[in-house]
């Protein structure tokens, strides 16, 4: 048989939007992913400052660099190729000190200056 020569210009339409359609989803479940990942990294870093208790250290000595340090890394690492989109690095920045965290008492004021 002769299958797939009648489908002529609705075919390809149709497959140009189902090939739309496929990108489209395929960079929404990226955006997603990025998403996923900034959190996980805010997470890990408010983790290990938590770990950090700032009435046993000096917060704007020690903690400053170690902040700096942190942020560097991270920023490094987002630039590595392939390079992760601008976004994350944003996403990243506001996972760190959250609005809705920010008067909780778990994240000490001293860090979250130093982050903000």
């Amino acid at each position: 048989g002769g299958g797939g020569s009648g489908e002529g210009a609705h075919g390809e339409a149709g497959n140009r939007l189902d090939d739309s359609q496929f990108f489209e989803d395929i960079m929404a479940s990226y955006r997603t992913e990025c998403a996923d990942f900034a959190a996980g990294v805010a997470r890990g870093i408010r983790a290990l400052l938590l770990e950090l208790p700032a009435s046993q250290i000096d917060v704007l000595g020690v903690g400053a660099a170690v902040v700096e340090t942190i942020i560097a890394q991270v920023a490094s690492q987002l630039r590595r190729e392939p390079a992760m989109p601008a976004e994350v690095a944003q996403q990243i920045h506001a996972g760190l000190c959250p609005v809705e965290e920010a008067s909780d008492g778990a994240f000490c004021a001293e860090w979250q200056r130093l982050l903000a």
